[in-house]
């Protein structure tokens, strides 16, 4: 699989979502069709699955008004790695007898997605995607050397690799970055920072003939004793949790079957995943897919929608993770209609269908029930709830645009695998 070089400046743009809703980790029978009363935003234990663009950030994309933000990123990975480029995914060279759904091949510390997998990339310009093939190369490989292993920042050199760009495009090939790829949950902030060290708010880059010469981004800082985080101390922390978060993302893969179609492989993915986690905030990597694949598998919305936006890649479907705002509750608990949130979009037979995780999942303690209330649904049916690109205070996010859904929602029973 050819593996694509991509540099990662991340401008977050975003949340901390939905709940304090203790959920059992019992397996949930997807077959079980019936209607799951929604997440209530004004409920005391929970706020609905809405996203908290002002809070911590804890994973996800936040937007960091200025430098040493706390907000911490999201992470992707390579849906189809070492294999032919179509997205299917791909056996083992090596052992004929394989039967995976998926490509064994993967490397999900240093692989890149094929640009396929990466919508927003394909809203850029041809000079932005340069700019965001080589940040997201670097911040998926998390490249330190001798040079900058004590640095406090991770930096990407642009005009040295010929990379032409402005402040502005910067910020959004960043922005972009921060909602492709669900990997990079070290970065605290994807706002674009001017040096290694200090860059107050403010400070302004430096340029060569016009354009933004280099680009830093904050990282999490894993010793709290030390005023400034560093990359090594760092480094090692990430490739810890990301060891976790991949075995619980290939014991969900390996129920994927190489004769599936697309819509039984989301099934499957979908499905185990719900199972697979419970729905609360009192757990750590709640708004990433730490908290989807890791020890506590506790999730808010954002965590759901990334987590299952990351199994899509691994799985070499097609998929959008949306930030907007649900208003299936009505009005939210500050007076204000609806309430932020996170949810996907998927492509199946070429086809795209808008899933709301969260809403499929039960928020009774206990329960064993996975529900289809928002899965692989029309726009014309999703949106009598759903606002996608905008958050409740009317800011646009997530993405620019999105492309249309299939006119017909796909059906229950086509999703089955029976064999």
């Amino acid at each position: 699989m050819k593996k694509l070089l991509f540099l990662i400046p991340f401008m977050l743009v975003f949340i901390s979502a939905c709940g304090d809703i203790d959920q059992s980790l019992s397996k949930k029978t997807p077959e079980d069709n019936s209607t799951n009363q929604p997440i209530n935003p004004d409920d005391n234990n929970n706020n609905g699955g809405q996203t908290n663009p002002g809070g911590d950030g804890e994973g996800g994309t936040t937007v960091d008004p200025e430098p040493g933000g706390d907000g911490e990123g999201g992470t992707t990975v390579d849906p189809n790695p070492g294999g032919d480029g179509d997205g299917s995914g791909t056996t083992d060279p090596e052992n004929p007898a394989d039967n995976s759904g998926y490509d064994t091949t993967f490397d999900a510390m240093t692989d890149v997605f094929e640009p396929q997998f990466y919508y927003g990339r394909s809203l850029l310009n041809e000079e932005e995607q340069k700019a965001y093939d080589i940040i997201m190369d670097t911040l998926v490989k998390f490249n330190i050397t001798e040079n900058n292993a004590n640095d406090r920042r991770i930096g990407v050199q642009l005009t040295a690799n010929n990379v032409k760009v402005s402040l502005e495009q910067l910020k959004k090939v960043a922005t972009t970055i921060g909602n492709d790829e669900q990997r990079l949950t070290y970065i605290t902030s994807f706002v674009p920072k001017w040096k290694a060290v200090g860059s107050p708010f403010g400070a302004s880059p430096a340029y060569e003939n016009g354009y933004v010469k280099e680009v830093f981004f904050d990282v999490r800082n894993v010793k709290p004793a030390q005023p400034e985080a560093i990359l090594q101390d760092t480094k090692l922390e990430h490739e810890a949790e990301m060891q976790s978060v991949e075995e619980g993302v290939v014991k969900i893969l390996l129920n994927l079957k190489e004769d599936m179609t697309d819509a039984q492989k989301f099934r499957v993915l979908h499905d185990e995943f719900i199972k697979s986690v419970s729905y609360g905030q009192q757990s750590y990597g709640v708004s990433d897919i730490r908290g989807g694949f890791g020890p506590d598998k506790k999730v808010l919305c954002e965590g759901y929608a990334r987590s299952l936006a990351y199994l899509c890649q691994r799985a070499g479907l097609e998929v959008i993770y949306v930030v907007g705002t649900a208003t299936y509750n009505g009005t939210g608990s500050s007076g204000t209609t609806g309430f932020d949130h996170a949810w996907i979009k998927v492509k199946i037979d070429g086809q795209w269908y808008n899933v709301d995780p969260t809403n499929n999942d039960a928020v009774v303690a206990g329960s064993d029930k996975v529900f289809y209330n928002n899965f692989l649904q029309t726009d014309s049916e999703f949106f009598v709830d759903h606002i996608q690109g905008q958050m409740r205070d009317g800011k646009p996010v997530s993405y620019d645009e999105f492309p249309q859904s299939a006119l017909e929602s796909y059906p229950l029973d086509m999703t089955e695998y029976t064999k």
